[in-house]
């Protein structure tokens, strides 16, 4: 849910592009000349408001947003951007009318003064962070965040504009493709909208000079009896007065990293590799648990051989896996996996979501999350060192449960090799300590090394 979460954050701070749609002609110039006024305007502040209501899982997801975003690209080439979005996540049981999971989150993203600066909040996790940056190399990090989740009015065939009264515009687009519906639902991850949704509806309100008054977005679900329901509306104002937010933008009260967009490049670079059609890594997982009293060590080796991605269109995998002294081959294809170990072979039924979601886990083996990054380092030969101040809980949380040992101190750094844009190797070394009563000191270390093949 909380992946959910974060992916619905970053569609709606990036959806709305200008570009010229498939309209009728005087439409389509309409149009252009909303693009043209809005490159040329110095200054302005939109303020977003969304509402997402659906099926998961068979629990309902309720999502609430608001959001505000100010550029401002001034004299002397004083370069300012400010954006800010909070909302909450709810999933609910519907038969027992209870509230299974909360989840609340703030995020801002800024440029100011030549420094780029992260906050996030989530929950018990909490990350402040700046860097230094040019206007350039900022402004080319949100071309292409903005490029991956572009919102296309053209794939449709109903539109239709009104010049209203006071000379103000109307533009409204539906009858969407359903390849253009299915990138915008991927856009958040597949796993949101369970129920198939037939069309989009978009309106785009201009004033009369050919600046964007606001954008509205609403899905259509095929059921027409259902209740769930996707809104978003972005208003525009202050053209040419917009006034900067700096008072949460203390450098004194953020962490100086090396580069603030590798909080999200590291997470594109996975997804990259989560999405190869001929991809193969070899993983290698080590751990290792020591108590005191009584004195003892167990250490647990594993090394796993992969291939996967795409044969005749559908996806596939075949993993060769080695855990201490016992060896295990698995593969999938066409809905089945097959699973040979000491010369006994099970094979069961297994969907494609599945299937990726068991190879994704073991490419991100680390667990790599970006709100969890507390200091990022730049090493030689296009290394870069990660340090996660609060590691996410499945790495080691289940060991000191089956014992019965709290958790008093946790530390992760994350490796990431990086050549030619490409991930080549992910190393992590996770370490936590704990005390019993029944085994005194007790030691975790979790380490995995990852190294991809292109």
């Amino acid at each position: 849910m909380k992946k959910l979460f974060v992916l619905l954050i970053t569609l709606l701070l990036f959806t709305l592009a200008f570009t010229s749609c498939g309209a009728p002609k005087s439409a389509e110039d309409v149009m252009k000349k909303i693009d043209k006024k809005m490159e040329s305007v110095k200054s302005y502040q939109s303020d977003l408001t969304a509402k997402l209501s659906t099926e998961m899982y068979g629990y309902r997801v309720l999502a609430d947003f608001t959001g505000k975003d100010i550029k401002i690209n001034g004299n002397a080439g004083k370069y300012y951007d400010y954006m800010i979005m909070e909302g909450t996540m709810e999933m609910k049981d519907q038969e027992k009318n209870e509230t299974i999971e909360t989840v609340k989150t703030k995020d801002i993203r800024a440029f100011h003064e030549d420094k780029m600066f992260i906050l996030a909040e989530q929950d018990d996790l909490s990350q402040k962070l700046y860097s230094p940056l040019t206007k350039d190399e900022y402004i080319a990090y949100l071309e292409k965040q903005d490029g991956m989740i572009e919102l296309d009015f053209e794939s449709c065939v109903n539109s239709s504009f009104v010049k209203n009264p006071d000379d103000s515009w109307t533009l409204t687009y539906s009858g969407y493709t359903k390849k253009a519906i299915n990138e915008f639902i991927e856009a958040f991850g597949d796993e949101i909208f369970e129920e198939d949704i037939e069309d989009m509806e978009i309106t785009v309100q201009a004033n009369a000079d050919f600046t964007v008054k606001d954008v509205e977005v609403k899905m259509i679900f095929e059921n027409e009896s259902t209740t769930s329901e996707f809104t978003m509306k972005q208003t525009y104002s202050n053209y040419g007065k917009a006034t900067p937010i700096v008072d949460t933008l203390d450098v004194a009260q953020y962490k100086k990293v090396s580069d603030c967009r590798l909080l999200t490049d590291v997470a594109d670079m996975i997804e990259d590799l989560e999405e190869l059609e001929n991809g193969s890594f070899v993983l290698d997982i080590t751990q290792k648990l020591s108590t005191s009293s009584p004195s003892y060590t167990q250490t647990n080796t594993e090394r796993d051989t992969v291939t996967y991605g795409k044969k005749d269109g559908k996806y596939f995998y075949d993993a060769k896996a080695s855990t201490n002294n016992t060896k295990y081959d698995i593969s999938y294809a066409n809905g089945k996996q097959t699973v040979t170990v000491s010369g006994q072979t099970q094979t069961v039924d297994q969907t494609e979501k599945e299937a990726k979601a068991f190879i994704n886990g073991l490419i991100n083996t680390a667990k790599y999350e970006a709100i969890r990054v507390s200091n990022i380092k730049k090493l030689e030969d296009g290394t870069y060192q990660i340090s996660c101040g609060k590691p996410n809980e499945n790495l080691y949380k289940p060991v000191f449960s089956s014992l019965g040992t709290s958790v008093q101190n946790v530390s992760q750094t994350i490796n990431i090799t990086v050549q030619d844009g490409k991930i080549t190797k992910i190393e992590s070394t996770l370490t936590a300590k704990g005390f019993s009563m029944y085994y005194g000191n007790v030691s975790f270390e979790l380490t995995s090394l990852c190294e991809f093949y292109y």
